[in-house]
């Protein structure tokens, strides 16, 4: 993250390294790129970056997200308030092919009650976990300052999540002593259901994690990766070889 400023990058992927995503990432993030532009809108007609220019963090990769007007602080709030039709923002990519059945698809939102193979890029409201995100210039500096200048509290994606929230919950109140901690007003984009995430590999299931425990001996036979279809780690034989690819799904 220090490398981004250092370094004076526009923008950087940051990811755990077990991570995985679909064969077809290239067509899905131009997909988001066109929703975090209509999300928020570059003073430019001609912005920079293809994701726009008016972001500081991307939220690409998660265990599971919210819609930020359902958290508990917002849900309360009117519909006609500033922040809620802020945060109430969403760009509805339909019918996507790389989006896992509704019975198989995981996460925090209710998947049941929307159409099947939806995902969407909307503002972001209390992600956890750290797959795979991304940050602007402007977006690191802010991470920066917040979890480490100013203060860490808690496990680092919690720290960051509650960056975002704290930007959320606040946005469009004027009135600073109301306001109290504005996040930096942080600008962050979440994709739900999430473009990447982690991989259980075939081997021992008790080497998935150092901070869970599993029962010594049981065996995967096969890697897996929720929310993925086409999964880019169990393809890359198809993928060499120009055969069919497998779906985690047939």
């Amino acid at each position: 993250m220090l490398r981004i400023v250092e370094e004076d990058l526009g923008s950087a992927l940051i990811m755990e390294d077990d991570m995985d995503w679909d064969v077809r990432l290239k067509p899905q993030l131009e997909k988001i790129a066109q929703g975090a532009r209509a999300l928020l809108p570059s003073a430019s007609s001609k912005p920079n970056s293809p994701y726009g220019d008016d972001w500081d963090l991307m939220w690409l990769g998660h265990c599971g997200e919210v819609f930020p007007e359902t958290l508990d602080e917002n849900k309360e709030k009117p519909a006609d308030d500033p922040g809620v039709q802020y945060m109430s923002r969403k760009f509805v990519i339909e019918n996507d092919v790389t989006v896992p059945p509704r019975d198989r698809v995981t996460g925090l939102v209710d998947f049941q009650s929307h159409p099947e193979f939806t995902r969407w890029v909307h503002i972001t409201g209390a992600p956890i976990c750290t797959f795979a995100y991304a940050l602007s210039q402007q977006g690191a500096r802010k991470v920066l300052l917040d979890l480490s200048v100013d203060h860490l509290t808690g496990p680092f994606d919690n720290a960051l999540a509650g960056l975002c929230r704290r930007a959320v919950s606040t946005w469009g109140i004027k009135d600073a002593t109301k306001a109290g901690d504005r996040g930096l007003d942080a600008k962050c984009i979440s994709v739900t259901p999430p473009v990447f995430f982690h991989h259980k590999a075939r081997g021992y299931v008790n080497g998935d994690s150092d901070i869970q425990t599993v029962q010594d001996g049981q065996i995967r036979e096969k890697g897996k990766t929720e929310n993925i279809v086409w999964s880019a780690r169990n393809n890359i034989k198809n993928v060499i070889m120009g055969a069919p690819m497998e779906s985690q799904y047939e």
